[in-house]
């Protein structure tokens, strides 16, 4: 597993882990029942805070994409590729993008709001 977090971002540390733990569970890098590093580990490895990947964990379990086995660890859902498709995760993903994009260029809110509906009115090409 590897994780590389942008400190400057504005994705919470937390959903850059979850994001790029869903990702590679979707692109097969971790497949199904992979014990994935202890929190501490990872927490060291990305020097962040244990709370911050215990979140991170704890969001991967709550969506269906880990389970946890008392004592034993966190593993990998085998339904988790599944589930990540049927969730639109990938959109997700894209749509945290788009809009830490817009504020990086200084978009506010209301700003992305009308570009939003703007792109939505404008026909299909």
């Amino acid at each position: 597993m590897h994780l590389v977090l942008q400190a400057q971002s504005e994705i919470p540390l937390y959903k850059q882990i979850v994001r790029q733990i869903a990702l590679q569970i979707s692109d097969g890098s971790l497949p199904p029942d992979f014990c994935l590093p202890s929190i501490r580990f990872v927490a060291k490895e990305v020097n962040v805070a244990i709370v911050t990947v215990k979140t991170a964990y704890e969001e991967l379990e709550k969506r269906g994409y880990l389970y946890t086995l008392a004592g034993k660890g966190s593993f990998v859902s085998p339904s988790a590729r599944q589930r990540i498709a049927r969730d639109g995760f990938h959109l997700e993903t894209k749509a945290e993008e788009f809009i830490a994009a817009c504020r990086t260029e200084g978009l506010s809110d209301s700003e992305i709001i009308a570009l939003l509906i703007k792109k939505t009115e404008e026909p299909c090409s």
